[in-house]
């Protein structure tokens, strides 16, 4: 019974994925494991969502947010789902390589291209925004790698982006290398 209710706490109510407070749990035992486990952590925001749900109400768009957690479980194995917030979500991965995150990454797109709320006049992509962990690094320092990977792809959106570092912070979007200069 205790465990249950620990599970709900965690749990997010709308898509059934873990919540916020899941991944500050997430986070503490990163920073804590000194097994050599690698883990990478990729953030996710759904293109165009706030166009959907203002054109097509909150109940569409409360279809969409719990459709794509049930892809997020489906197609992360090896990682834990997280709902950050709003249209925001984000996947913690252990043990996978960057290219293979990447391939899921793409595979959740093609989920969402081909999916029954693409039929929609509002076409719905996902960006997504990868880091990797790297000790002494925080886990605060990955979400914002992370978040900086992320709204670059969100400059052209439904791409993939990759967060190599600060100095020349490199991304790969979709393909492509692009640099951009650090925000302060």
């Amino acid at each position: 019974e205790r465990h249950q209710m620990q599970l709900k706490l965690m749990t997010d109510e709308l898509t059934g994925i873990y919540n916020r407070t899941a991944l500050r749990s997430a986070f503490q035992r990163v920073e804590e494991d000194e097994t050599g486990t690698s883990y990478a952590f990729v953030m996710i925001d759904l293109d165009n969502f706030k166009k959907l749900n203002d054109t097509l109400g909150h109940a569409q768009g409360d279809q969409c947010l719990r459709e794509f957690g049930t892809v997020l479980k489906t197609r992360c194995t090896g990682g834990a789902a997280f709902r950050f917030g709003g249209d925001e979500f984000c996947v913690l991965f252990q043990n996978k390589t960057t290219d293979g995150i990447q391939l899921i990454c793409e595979n959740i797109q093609e989920d969402l291209h081909k999916s029954a709320l693409n039929q929609a006049s509002i076409l719905l992509t996902a960006s997504f925004g990868i880091a990797r962990y790297q000790q002494p690094m925080s886990a605060r320092d990955l979400l914002q790698n992370a978040d900086a990977a992320l709204y670059h792809s969100k400059k052209s959106r439904d791409a993939v982006c990759v967060f190599e570092d600060w100095e020349q912070l490199h991304f790969c979007a979709t393909g492509e290398e692009a640099v951009v200069t650090r925000q302060t």
